[in-house]
């Protein structure tokens, strides 16, 4: 059974607005990352980094709020907010979730969601919020999050250092298995 193949780009380009990203699913530090104004554009790109990468195209969202939320052991989730930049130039800030006031308790909940399905034991869900208020998953499957001490606030360090040795604690202790890759 096929479960990759190749776009259908006339049907993408009813779907999707334009500009949009190209990205590698996985990708990490913006590496591989292109912003295309075109379906064309989409089409060249796509065909250059195929054979590398699976690749995946988003509407490129304008947003006022963007934070990145680690889930640990598909139960805890802390927000951390994130102000993204190209080549690891992000910068972490502490979470004042006041923007997000009346969202955070659905974020939450479709954080675990996800993590509880993809069976990722630790993960961060990238969540940007436009003008309107609406939310927007933009990265999901990070199960090896940079967590760097010079760049994150100290109280959210603090917490996943925490909350991670518990985590890794708790497994040691369970008969649980882990998803077989």
């Amino acid at each position: 059974m096929e479960y990759l193949s190749e776009p259908d780009w006339r049907k993408i380009q009813g779907e999707i607005r334009f500009p949009a990203v190209l990205k590698p699913h996985d990708g990490s530090a913006w590496e591989h990352v292109y912003e295309v104004n075109s379906i064309e554009d989409a089409e060249k790109i796509y065909d250059a980094l195929k054979d590398r990468h699976i690749l995946m195209l988003q509407e490129k969202i304008l947003y006022t709020d963007y934070y990145r939320a680690y889930c640990l052991n598909k139960k805890e989730v802390l927000f951390v907010k994130y102000e993204p930049a190209p080549y690891g130039l992000g910068r972490y800030v502490h979470a004042n979730l006041n923007p997000i006031r009346g969202l955070t308790s659905k974020l939450r909940s479709w954080t675990l969601k996800l993590n509880r399905r993809i069976d990722f034991d630790f993960n961060s869900v990238e969540w940007c919020i436009d003008k309107n208020g609406k939310p927007y998953m933009i990265d999901a499957f990070n199960e090896v999050p940079d967590i760097d001490k010079n760049i994150f606030p100290d109280e959210e360090y603090q917490w996943l250092v925490d909350h991670f040795a518990k985590l890794v604690r708790d497994k040691l202790k369970s008969r649980e298995k882990n998803r077989i890759l």
